[in-house]
């Protein structure tokens, strides 16, 4: 289980906290089905267009296939 502290994310300093939450129009650059027993995935890596102050940033990310995730997808 993943859990947010408040604060704890401004402290570690990665290029993740470079991007921040919003809306972003994107583009596929690839995906790729990884399966697992209990959560199969979609590994995806996507490129950034809007904003234009973003588009060297690139994002990656899984998107779980189970039917809960799915649920929640639609």
């Amino acid at each position: 289980m993943k859990r947010r502290l408040p604060g704890l994310s401004e402290a570690a300093g990665s290029s993740q906290s470079a991007i921040p939450d919003g809306m972003f129009l994107v583009r596929i650059e690839s995906a790729q089905y990884r399966w697992h027993a209990h959560k199969p995935f979609y590994w995806l890596r996507l490129s950034i267009f809007e904003p234009q102050q973003f588009q060297e940033h690139e994002i990656v990310s899984r998107l779980y296939c189970t039917p809960k995730a799915m649920w929640k997808l639609g």
